[in-house]
């Protein structure tokens, strides 16, 4: 007698085992979070540190990294700061935009995960913004705006760090605008 999945062949049988290929693009699946660690305790906005071509390791500054994050594919990225100390990263000028765009400009849905590890201050120097959240890409068109592209989303994790002297200069809206949490399209916190 043969089994549902067997074939039989003289006195053995021969398992049956169907593989099913799907079709996927590197471009928009992840596998796991990949993380860039800031081991350098200094902003340097004219040459951030990107080491090994912008891949997933050690030896970045916080802007180098997350300019590596945002030029990669990945959906899922940990910026991990690993001090033998504490240490305060006093900024320069603005940090990069922390975008949901690849540098192709397909839109994704990322997840964002900033770990001081307890000993890790960013401060502005009550001049610059810390970190500013955009789903809008760089070279933006009302058609960017417009399209369907908008529905991805981010998730945003910052923890295990101190922000301080931030600062974030609204518009001309009411009253001057105002800093610190802006609902649209960009966001910043600081």
């Amino acid at each position: 007698m043969v089994n549902k999945g067997q074939i039989a062949r003289g006195a053995a049988a021969v398992k049956v085992v169907t593989v099913a290929l799907v079709s996927c693009s590197w471009s928009t699946l992840t596998l796991a979070t990949q993380t860039y660690t800031v081991t350098v305790g200094t902003d340097t906005p004219t040459s951030p540190i990107i080491p090994s071509g912008g891949a997933p390791g050690t030896g970045y500054d916080l802007r180098g990294a997350i300019l590596a994050a945002n030029a990669s594919g990945y959906s899922s990225i940990a910026i991990n700061f690993s001090f033998g100390s504490a240490t305060k990263i006093t900024l320069g000028n603005n940090l990069p935009m922390i975008s949901n765009y690849t540098t192709s400009g397909a839109p994704m849905t990322r997840t964002w995960t900033f770990n001081g590890n307890g000993n890790t201050t960013i401060d502005g120097a009550s001049s610059y913004r810390g970190f500013f959240l955009s789903q809008i890409p760089s070279s933006t068109t009302k058609q960017d705006l417009d399209s369907a592209n908008n529905s991805t989303s981010f998730t945003l994790t910052i923890q295990n760090m101190t922000l301080q002297n931030m600062r974030a200069q609204g518009g001309a809206g009411h009253s001057g605008g105002g800093g610190g949490w802006y609902g649209g399209r960009r966001s910043w916190v600081y």
